[in-house]
């Protein structure tokens, strides 16, 4: 699908968590891939269920009070 993009129109860039995976090898050369490197420090926030979230900051850190 990403191929279908007109290349001499857009610079086209994909931002990934994780450098692995069965699509990387079908991305076009000619697109840009940008790996975020800090992904492994903050997996464990981003799968958690907001609501749990905040909870366990007010909890841990004390600083909103309701």
């Amino acid at each position: 699908m990403i191929s279908e993009i007109p290349k001499d129109k857009f610079d086209i860039t994909i931002f990934i968590l994780k450098g692995r995976g069965g699509f990387l090898k079908s991305i076009p050369n000619y697109i840009n891939i940008k790996f975020y490197d800090e992904y492994e420090n903050i997996k464990n926030n981003i799968i958690k269920n907001p609501r749990d979230l905040l909870k366990n900051e007010i909890k841990e850190k004390n600083t909103l009070k309701y």
